[in-house]
């Protein structure tokens, strides 16, 4: 076996060497002054990103040891950096907390790391100092929220400074921090709900869910079919989620009887928050004054007239908003009107209808028909006007006594207020009584209280004018001791005060005006039939002249009698005047003789009778009216 033995290195070997390092050197320094060009680039722009980030005049500067990593990944001399994150104290500032999160976020996208492992590095570098951490942070919130100070503006002074007990600023950050999860919770809670079947959401289109709640600001809307089963599981996540978020609910009944605790507290005591010994019950305090109460309203009484008053709205279809509630949820659609049933101004009801409904057959064709062509209105018959006001639909909602003989008495004017609730205990039985008080001494002269008024009453002169040459003067009356006992009347004179004719009417109608509204319309017929066409009518109803202004105050039951009479005094020469009831006494009296009678009375020659109040207007003698 031969001997092998390497061969000499010659120069020209070392030369060759010492060549060939020369340019790998000459390389790599130019690969590394690029790189270093691109990385110095690179670390300004971010420097200057970071110094963007002012705090109090101090800068964010990037930390070193986040250069060297930055450099060592650009040169590729450590392809496998130890992804280790800086260290974290519990000795830092809040500040100095910022800059770390800012700096691990930084290293995050500089160093590739799943997510998953992202949150364990964290993780490990917090879970030591927790618990420290959450009490810093319970120590900055309340810091943060007791650091406001408020003021109460008198006059337009801010007066005093006082710190807020609960809540946050308006605009403060924090408050969406902790509205927010608290919402979300409650909407997810909800949508669990429908989705276990526990609520049933509203219908929808096809291939559309509908949702189960929309939250805006504060406000939140549930949408559910209200079954007695889907309110019940309602009920129970509410109360489950105000027990554990300290957000309370009301629903609106338990609402209303803590708002009507608090004034029933209020008028006893004079404290919402305390019981006071309520010597009255406060249903009797919650009825109309004439009928012995204090005129309060009954909160569940008004919450429900409002709420017959919005079903009202839509039924009429007052707005936009409720026609279209009434397509949706009410789907009411009248196919006949009323036009469809008159004929050449006469009703024609169908056979059947006549035939199964006879009654109400007759009272229909009692009905007036009206001259003019008139839109269909649908109205309330239980109100005048023929539409529905919350104070009617209270009033109608509300279980009322008869009116009282004392009940507006001891509420008059001249008595102080605090008088006349002596008086109203008194009369309830409410109030200590001593033996004067048994003995039936008038309340007046026991509490100290004139009956007389502190100023002279006022007296006017009244006086029946006779009418114009050519001018025939009607005045007309209504009286109503009830709906069995109304009646009306109106007498016809000349212009020298001469006697024409007179009528006196027996009526069944709901209230005086009715009787008022009847004489002036028999007056306009008596006086086209007898072809007089200057008529000056005179009434001492100053509610009835209006109804001439404006005829959509009139009671909804006299509308198109009424429009008839308006459409036939645009026919002749009109006036209408008013005058006090002293000197109606002639039309009185021609009014009050229908009530005693039944059907209706024509006058072709004065009653004597009624002598002695007609030789008054015609003598044109003054009358008194005191007030």
């Amino acid at each position: 076996m031969g001997d092998k033995r390497a061969a000499p290195v010659t120069n020209a070997d070392l030369d060759a060497l010492i060549a060939t390092f020369t340019i790998t050197i000459t390389a790599m320094n130019t690969n590394v002054t690029a790189q270093m060009g691109d990385f110095c680039a690179l670390l300004e722009g971010r420097n200057n990103n970071y110094n963007n980030r002012n705090r109090g005049g101090e800068h964010n500067v990037i930390g070193l040891h986040m250069v060297l990593v930055e450099l060592l990944t650009i040169l590729n001399l450590n392809p496998n950096p130890k992804k280790k994150l800086c260290n974290l104290n519990n000795k830092m500032s809040m500040e100095e907390l910022l800059d770390w999160f800012f700096e691990v976020e930084r290293f995050f996208n500089l160093i590739d790391v799943p997510e998953n492992k992202q949150v364990k590095m964290v993780s490990r570098k917090l879970k030591n100092d927790a618990a420290y951490w959450w009490y810093q942070s319970h120590i900055w919130i309340q810091n943060v929220l007791q650091s406001a100070r408020l003021s109460v503006s008198v006059n337009g002074t801010p007066c005093g400074f006082f710190n807020c007990s609960r809540g946050v600023r308006q605009g403060d950050p924090l408050s969406p921090l902790l509205f927010c999860p608290a919402e979300e919770v409650l909407s997810r809670g909800l949508g669990d709900l429908v989705s276990r079947g526990k609520i049933k959401s509203i219908a929808a289109p096809k291939k559309l869910q509908p949702p189960s709640n929309v939250l805006y600001a504060d406000d939140v809307m549930i949408f559910m079919q209200g079954n007695s089963r889907g309110l019940r599981a309602l009920n129970r996540f509410l109360q489950e989620y105000a027990a554990n978020s300290g957000q309370v609910y009301h629903w609106p009944r338990e609402l209303l009887k803590k708002v009507q605790g608090w004034m029933r507290n209020f008028y006893w005591s004079r404290d919402p928050l305390k019981k006071g010994a309520a010597l009255v019950a406060w249903k009797n305090c919650c009825l109309p004054k004439d009928c012995g109460g204090l005129g309060l309203k009954n909160i569940f009484t008004l919450n429900r007239s409002l709420l017959l008053k919005r079903c009202w709205e839509m039924i009429v279809c007052l707005d936009r908003s409720a026609a279209i509630m009434v397509c949706i949820i009410i789907k009411l659609e009248m196919a006949d009107r009323v036009g469809d049933y008159i004929v050449q101004n006469q009703w024609v009801l169908p056979l059947e209808f006549l035939e199964n409904f006879p009654e109400a057959s007759n009272d229909i064709m009692k009905i007036d028909i009206p001259e003019a062509v008139l839109e269909d209105t649908v109205i309330w018959p239980t109100t005048s006007s023929g539409s529905l006001t919350a104070a009617e639909a209270y009033t109608f909602l509300s279980d009322l006594n008869a009116p009282l003989e004392w009940g507006k008495a001891i509420w008059h004017k001249a008595l102080q207020p605090r008088k006349s609730i002596v008086c109203w205990k008194v009369f309830h039985h409410k109030i200590l009584v001593d033996e004067i008080m048994q003995r039936r001494v008038p309340v007046y002269s026991l509490l100290g209280v004139s009956p007389l008024r502190a100023k002279a009453p006022k007296f006017i002169p009244v006086v029946w004018e006779a009418p114009p040459s050519g001018w025939i003067k009607v005045n007309t009356d209504g009286s109503f001791s009830g709906t069995t006992r109304a009646s009306f009347g109106g007498v016809f004179r000349d212009s020298e005060g001469l006697f024409l004719g007179g009528f006196s009417y027996n009526a069944t109608v709901p209230s005086a005006i009715d009787a008022e509204v009847l004489a002036i319309i028999e007056a306009i017929n008596v006086a086209l039939v007898r072809r007089w066409t200057h008529i000056w009518l005179e009434t001492n109803s100053i509610l009835a002249l209006r109804y001439f202004k404006n005829p959509g105050l009139i009671p909804w039951r006299l509308r198109t009698s009424w429009l008839n009479c308006l459409h036939k005094v645009s026919q002749i020469t009109f006036r209408m005047t008013h005058i006090f009831r002293e000197g109606n006494a002639l039309a009185d009296k021609f009014a009050r003789y229908g009530a005693s009678n039944v059907g209706a009375v024509w006058w072709r020659t004065l009653p004597s009778s009624f002598l002695a109040e007609f030789g008054r207007d015609l003598s044109s003698r003054i009358n008194y009216r005191f007030s």
